[in-house]
Order: structure tokens, then C-alpha cells, then sequence
């Protein structure tokens, strides 16, 4: 096993994946539901049909494979320090300008070299389809993968 220094060194930006609604899940999440709670009914069964779980299992996967066929993953990844500090520099009055600065933030923080043009992310966010819930998963991906320590919860050796 590597030392402690040596896994430090090694440490990789830190990256994130955000799903953005791209379609209307609505129907498939109602399947989705359904599925579940009659998996659900049927565990609970002292004495289920032979197969009824295993037939159910697989239409609460194939229902949430439909659901998620709705989402696009936009994945995402720390910037550097210094990147990140000098666009909150630029950025940074009183408050943030997250309206001029979310279009460059995500070009520059994309993984997906398509996703990795400033203008397109521009007439996108401007784009009457996106809601604020999407403007915000993606400013608050911005705010977890740069500015969020590492989470707490993580169990101590």
C-alpha cells in the first residue's frame, strides 16, 4: 500500500456528475413508482409466485432504465485553485454575476470536450427550456467540486 504522501501526490481533481432533464419522465416515473411498489408488495409476501420477484425486479430495472433515458449526465471537474480563484475575482462584486459567470465556469469545468464551448452554454442558459432548478444543479456542482471541503460523514480509520 502506498504512504500517505504518495496518495496525496497522486490525488485527482475532484469530479462530479449532474443529471439535466432533457425530456418529460413523467409517464416512465410513474411506471417506474408502480414497479416499485408492487416489487415491493411482493417481497412482503410470505409465499410470492414463483418468479413474481425475480419478474418484478427486472420491470422496476427496465422501468428505471426508461426514466433515466430522460436525463443527459453533463460530468464535470474541479478547477484548479488558481482558476477558480481568479474567475471569482472577475465575477465577484458584492455578490456573484452568475449570470456572466456559469457560460465560462462550465466550459472550462466539463469533462466532455463537446460541452467545452463558453457561447453554446451561453444560448443554452439562456434558452426558455432550461428552468432555474437546472441553472442552479449546475452553479451548485460549480460551488461543491471548488469551494466544498470533503465530506464529513466519511468514516475515520
Amino acid at each position: 500500500m502506498s504512504g500517505l504522501r504518495e496518495r496525496l501526490a497522486a490525488k485527482a481533481r475532484r469530479q462530479l456528475v449532474v443529471p439535466i432533464l432533457v425530456s418529460d419522465a413523467s409517464t416512465d416515473q410513474h411506471t417506474f413508482n408502480g414497479a416499485m411498489v408492487a416489487l415491493q408488495l411482493a417481497q412482503a409476501r410470505e409465499d410470492p409466485q414463483p418468479g413474481e420477484v425475480e419478474n418484478l425486479t427486472k420491470a422496476v430495472q427496465d422501468a428505471a432504465e426508461a426514466v433515466k433515458a430522460h436525463y443527459v449526465d453533463v460530468h464535470m471537474q474541479a478547477l484548479t485553485a488558481a482558476d477558480w480563484e481568479a474567475a471569482m475575482a472577475k465575477w465577484t462584486g458584492d455578490t456573484v454575476d452568475w449570470a456572466a459567470a456559469l457560460p465560462p465556469l462550465l466550459a472550462e469545468s466539463c469533462v466532455d470536450e463537446e460541452l467545452q464551448d463558453e457561447q453554446w452554454w451561453r444560448e443554452r442558459l439562456g434558452d426558455e427550456s432550461w428552468t432555474e432548478g437546472d441553472i442552479d444543479a449546475l452553479r451548485r456542482a460549480l460551488l461543491l467540486l471548488n469551494v466544498s471541503a470533503a465530506d464529513p460523514s466519511v468514516p475515520k480509520g
